[in-house]
């Protein structure tokens, strides 16, 4: 392993080639942190309910299909830091293991390792693939899941245990497997929520009506770029159909219009929380804005599959989004009824229900973020308690 991506002793380095192809994009097999169990354990599937080990033992196992041998895994951590990039806060992983003729490929890490790399049971990472050209591949974004995978509960040193686990074949050196009994942990991490990069985007009527248009337009906007079914929409395609004289008056207005308020648009291609802020904008985020006159938006907030709940503390409404992994760490929620003042509780919540701090930010349409950017809510005070006994 190494930190920063800097290869460790005997990692492929970027060669002089001339390749210019990506490596495939690896497809995940599983991924799961475990608390192995004794010598001679074993696993029982029948109709009890086990528990969950404390896990002092939190070895990593990630297996990968799809892999071209040859290449290094890049990793980061999403749950410790939702706005991580490849470019300044990536991991370096060594395969431990592969199986050549199947395209796969494993790796292992200890508990220490885990430590040192800042990685816990319940973490999101995304990874992607490099060649030794230097080329990389697509990201998926998986989770280092503490329990899911397990399927009965553990029988150690001749007794039945109240703990969960399963019977896993793990990939390890060449081409050969092992079968590691492994109990269940704990999820460790509560889902982070970076208050710095909320924002409360509000809409004009204006503004709504020209998505609107767009959205119930969108099969003669396909139809005028040659394209079928949803085409996502970037800045240049909205120019070309803003200038498109096969398109009805009103729709090349409304393309002009989105296309010339930059505001607008960056808001807009994230307004329904899927994606990032990647120039592009689909179908689903014009009906946001459409259904919605204000979005709670962060990009790069919130780890990839962790939901959330935003409630708003004068009307006591309350505003719900559930993500997948593959939701990005973009976070967007609509919102209605607000005003000046109203303070917005945000509550993240991860896939395994464990509930991160909360956070409170307090809307202001006279503040270009949307969020008044001194005035605190009443969770800025926090209460001590006072009953004894």
């Amino acid at each position: 392993m190494s930190i920063q991506g800097k290869p460790p002793a005997g990692a492929l380095r970027p060669t002089h080639t001339g390749d210019t192809t990506a490596p495939p994009t690896p497809s995940l097999v599983r991924c799961m942190a475990y608390d192995k169990a004794a010598a001679g354990a074993s696993v029982r599937t029948d109709n009890a309910t086990p528990g969950v080990s404390a896990g002092r033992r939190d070895p990593l196992y990630l297996e990968l299909g799809n892999v071209e041998m040859g290449t290094r895994l890049e990793v980061v951590n999403l749950s410790k830091d939702p706005g991580a990039s490849f470019g300044r806060d990536k991991l370096t992983l060594d395969f431990t293991g592969r199986d050549v003729g199947n395209r796969q490929a494993a790796v292992y890490l200890t508990t220490e390792q885990m430590e040192q790399m800042g990685i816990k049971p319940g973490d999101v990472l995304g990874l992607r693939a490099v060649d030794q050209a230097g080329n990389a591949s697509g990201v998926i974004n998986v989770e280092v899941q503490a329990n899911e995978w397990a399927n009965g509960h553990v029988v150690e040193n001749g007794n039945w245990s109240n703990q969960r686990g399963a019977s896993v074949s793990m990939l390890d050196g060449e081409g050969t497997r092992k079968n590691v009994i492994a109990k269940a942990v704990n999820d460790a991490r509560p889902p982070l929520l970076t208050e710095s990069r909320i924002r409360v985007a509000a809409w004009s009527d204006a503004d709504r009506a020209t998505a609107g248009v767009l959205y119930n337009n969108y099969d003669k906007l396909a139809a005028a770029l040659g394209k079928t079914g949803e085409p996502p929409l970037t800045r240049d395609t909205l120019k070309q159909l803003a200038q498109n004289t096969t398109l009805p008056q009103d729709v090349r207005d409304a393309a002009s219009a989105l296309v010339s308020n930059k505001l607008l648009f960056a808001n807009a291609e994230i307004a329904a929380g899927v994606g990032s802020q990647d120039g592009i904008l689909g179908r689903v985020d014009l009906k946001a804005l459409v259904d919605n006159p204000f979005t709670l938006v962060a990009p790069g907030a919130l780890e990839p599959g962790a939901m959330v709940r935003v409630q708003n503390q004068r009307t006591g409404e309350t505003f719900e989004v559930r993500r997948d992994l593959n939701s990005g760490s973009t976070l967007a929620v609509g919102l209605k009824n607000l005003q000046n003042g109203d303070p917005l509780v945000v509550t993240p919540i991860d896939n395994n229900g464990v509930q991160g701090q909360q956070v409170e930010v307090v809307f202001s349409n006279a503040n270009k973020k949307g969020v008044a950017p001194k005035l605190k809510g009443g969770l800025s005070v926090r209460l001590p308690g006072a009953i004894e006994g």
